[in-house]
């Protein structure tokens, strides 16, 4: 099976755009994401899965309210016709450097987005420890905030025990080298925060001291 891929709406990397344009999708059959995060597309679905695609978006929305769009800084999205955008890979000068899976999923469904992604291959299974690691990540900071609605706050806490289940599960699996260097920068930086707070923590408290009063002359 083979998806149309088509060039309307794009205009030239680096401009500004419209919102249309920055919004249109642009569909691929297969991908293959090589060794240093590079991304080779095809319109052809891989073989055994053809209800499985990906689009991507290269366009933008600034916060003045402006598009752009760009060639090398964009997202792609995995799709199944369940679930669009199960998956996020995100792009820096034209080559993967994180993933992650789509917040909204249930157990079930980011347990079969996982195995989807095993069996399509390409490039594709480097990227689902890192896509769990970053989705883990993300909802821990999120039910650890004390305004995160606590409805909400149960189904983080489901879905964490599900990502912990997957990650031992896909310890065979190779992890993306773009992420590896990345995950080293995260833990450096988390290390410093620690010993940052652990050194305020354990700084003595300056004496506070009471202004001497003048001596009073006596009559």
């Amino acid at each position: 099976m083979t998806i149309q891929e088509s060039d309307r709406h794009r205009p030239a990397p680096g401009k500004r755009a419209s919102a249309e344009e920055a919004e249109v999708q642009h569909k691929y059959g297969s991908l293959r994401v090589l060794r240093d995060g590079r991304v080779r597309f095809s319109a052809r679905t891989f073989l055994g899965l053809p209800e499985l695609d990906f689009s991507t978006q290269h366009g933008a929305r600034l916060a003045n309210g402006s598009h752009v769009w760009s060639q090398s800084d964009y997202s792609i999205c995995a799709n199944l016709p369940e679930k669009e955008a199960f998956l996020f890979l995100y792009l820096s000068r034209g080559r993967v450097d994180s993933a992650c899976f789509n917040y909204g999923l249930t157990p079930d469904e980011l347990r079969k987005a996982v195995a989807v992604l095993r069996k399509a291959g390409g490039g594709l299974e480097r990227w689902i420890v890192p896509g769990l690691e970053y989705t883990r990540d993300s909802i821990t900071r999120m039910v650890e905030n004390p305004g995160f609605p606590r409805e909400e706050n149960k189904s983080g806490l489901r879905m964490l025990k599900v990502l912990q289940e997957l990650l031992e599960a896909t310890r065979d699996l190779p992890v993306a080298e773009p992420w590896k260097r990345t995950r080293r920068e995260w833990e450096q930086w988390k290390q410093e925060q620690a010993g940052a707070k652990a050194s305020t923590a354990t700084q003595p408290k300056p004496r506070s001291r009471a202004p001497r009063s003048s001596a009073r002359s006596r009559a």
